[in-house]
């Protein structure tokens, strides 16, 4: 009889241990696969909403799109509401291997080489390249942050991209629990804010600029 109980204590040892352990291992292989997945969702995306700028004497509060699909980049940004039956890009800004942005009333658009801009303004690589991040998932499981491209990248506790900072700009994004805010510092001085009314993860179909 007492070796019966042995026995039958034994393979409830092993039993519970090898329960405790698959549960850990499901655990950790669930928060990698959410932390992937909100990386991978940055690769394609469309946020509208509103843009507030207050930069030195330059100021504007106006309606925004701003897209994103692979490695193509277009903000544009609304003389009129989206409801409109035609709004009216008031600043096009359109990125590929070159920037191409088109200010109001200038008719030959501003136009910079993307790996120039991406030098001086780390920040931009850094948000632009978030699914690159998942080569170092093993590292912002474990402290919630990483470093890539001079940049700082901050997640919160439901592994989201929290914070991006470089040497001049903090980039900090709000959940309320989705995408509900994007703020720009420079400093401590905040220069832009996007209020964020609807943010699809998902293809989207991008124009070049046209021209006028």
């Amino acid at each position: 009889m007492k070796t019966i109980r042995h026995k039958f204590l034994y393979f409830f040892l092993i039993l519970l241990v090898t329960n405790c352990t698959l549960s850990r291992v499901a655990k950790g292989n669930s928060r990698e696969r959410i932390l992937m997945d909100n990386l991978n969702k940055w690769e394609n995306f469309r946020i509208d909403g509103i843009i507030e700028m207050n930069y030195q004497d330059y100021s504007l509060r106006k309606n925004v799109a701003f897209r994103k699909l692979g490695d193509i980049v277009r903000i544009d940004i609304f003389d009129t509401g989206l409801m409109g039956l035609h709004p009216t890009p008031y600043i096009s800004i359109y990125l590929d291997s070159l920037l191409t942005m088109r200010l109001p009333e200038e008719n030959d658009p501003v136009i910079l080489q993307r790996i120039q801009l991406e030098k001086d303004h780390p920040l931009l690589k850094a948000f632009f390249s978030i699914p690159e991040l998942s080569d170092d998932a093993a590292g912002i499981l474990k402290s919630r942050e990483t470093r890539r491209y001079n940049c700082i990248i901050e997640f919160s506790q439901a592994l989201e991209i929290d914070k991006i900072t470089d040497d001049d700009y903090s980039l900090l994004l709000y959940y309320n629990p989705s995408l509900s805010e994007i703020k720009l510092f420079s400093g401590n001085e905040l220069i832009l804010k996007i209020l964020v009314d609807s943010i699809i993860f998902a293809p989207v179909a991008i124009n070049k600029l046209s021209r006028r």
